[in-house]
């Protein structure tokens, strides 16, 4: 067979041909020659790296998906250079999975260095390690792009994380009766927004007590102080994710956000957002189509955001149940609407649960019992195994996906269909 420098256009034809498992060896072949910046646009070898990655992925063969991450990077740093959000977001998944902050430390090097040029997966992979709760991680990350992406959309979500753990330090010193020096979270503050009121509302839900009566039933009708007590519902919603869970507030403020994302898609009427029970209410049938627009097209990247929003759910209204926020019903139908999901969903991703194991590393909502949650736990991490050799990697792993596709419910399928 013809190298690729002898005769690019005999190679590209060939690995064209070849299966995966041929791709993989042609690949890394090609990967140990001098390639030149000409040769290497001329093949367009950065999308075929991409591809087989995707297809090695697909079919958990993560042994040969890290190989090739590290041959790429070891020998062809230009390729690399221009492909590494594509790879090393593999690499933090996986990681994260493992447990192995120091590799998922290391993966996000390029992305520190980089986080322009890793636009496209710097918000996955962000949002990744808050649902797993690497807050120490997510912040570095954040404090050193900061100032690189200033004043892009990409600016706010790193934004958010760093007054989010500034809202959690406080929290404690708070609880712990400690003297909050307000002047110096100030000056921390405005190191990366001189938006002065970040503090006053963040001061303003730190201190005011939550207080479930007739006036908070009266003020929620107001749609001002439904916003104020919202904001109050989700600052309390972390300190008993913190008390009462052992998560952090940067991941309890993803579920709560994750969740409002969702809740605010609904069309209410005046009447309904008036009260929190009806504010509250939700259906099968509406997170049926919630998260089919989420997931619709073959390479959505909301999996994740799916996930996330049907098993952040009943944390969010166990929280509102406890504090007398909504009533039993709106209670029980939220966590029968989930329980509905949650089997449709396990069928879908199949193969791939292992990488939304991020779900069991928060302690178990109160209306799971241990057995179900540990039984799922060990479910989701046993995907991993299910590998389908490179050598049998074809048009049978497209048949069985969309074979998994027609377990999901019907309003979430049809989104998916009608995708553009």
């Amino acid at each position: 067979m013809s190298s690729i420098i002898a005769n690019p256009d005999q190679w590209c034809e060939s690995y064209d041909n070849a299966a995966v498992a041929k791709k993989y060896q042609m690949m890394l072949a090609a990967l140990s020659q001098p390639l030149s910046p000409e040769l290497i646009e001329e093949c367009d070898l950065g999308m075929l790296l991409v591809e087989l990655k995707e297809e090695l992925d697909d079919n958990n063969l993560i042994t040969d998906t890290l190989t090739l991450i590290e041959k790429v990077q070891q020998q062809q740093p230009q390729i690399y250079n221009q492909e590494f959000q594509y790879l090393d977001s593999f690499r933090i998944s996986y990681y994260l999975f493992c447990n192995q902050l120091e590799l998922v430390r290391t993966s996000l090097s390029q992305f520190k260095l980089d986080p322009v040029g890793g636009i496209e997966q710097i918000t996955s992979v962000i949002n990744l390690l808050s649902y797993y709760g690497a807050k120490n991680i997510l912040l570095e990350l954040c404090r050193s792009t900061y100032q690189l992406v200033e004043n892009t959309e990409l600016s706010h979500d790193l934004l958010k994380y760093i007054i989010q753990d500034l809202v959690e330090r406080t929290y404690y010193q708070l609880q712990n009766r400690e003297t909050v020096d307000w002047e110096a979270i100030n000056a921390e503050v405005t190191q990366y927004s001189a938006d002065n009121q970040l503090l006053a509302g963040m001061r303003q839900d730190l201190t005011t007590e939550l207080v479930i009566n007739d006036k908070f039933f009266t003020d929620f009708k107001n749609a001002r102080e439904q916003n104020n007590l919202l904001c109050l519902l989700s600052i309390n919603f972390s300190g008993y994710m913190a008390n009462q869970k052992q998560v952090n507030f940067i991941t309890s403020q993803a579920i709560w956000e994750t969740a409002f994302d969702f809740l605010t898609h609904r069309k209410l009427s005046s009447k309904q957002l008036s009260h929190p029970d009806t504010y509250f209410q939700i259906t099968e049938k509406q997170l049926d189509e919630y998260a089919g627009k989420l997931i619709e097209g073959l390479f959505s990247d909301k999996q994740a955001e799916v996930v996330t929003l049907v098993w952040g759910i009943p944390y969010i209204y166990d929280f509102l149940f406890d504090k007398k926020v909504i009533s039993e019903t709106i209670h029980q139908k939220a966590i029968v609407a989930t329980f509905a999901i949650k089997p449709h969903l396990v069928k879908f991703f199949n193969d791939h649960l292992w990488k939304y194991s991020f779900v069991h590393r928060w302690v178990r909502p109160d209306t799971v019992s241990l057995a179900d949650f540990t039984a799922e736990a060990t479910m989701f991490a046993a995907s991993i195994n299910k590998v389908t050799p490179s050598d049998e990697v074809g048009k049978s792993a497209l048949k069985s996906m969309f074979s998994q596709m027609e377990d999901l419910p019907p309003d979430i399928l049809a989104a998916i269909q009608n995708a553009d």
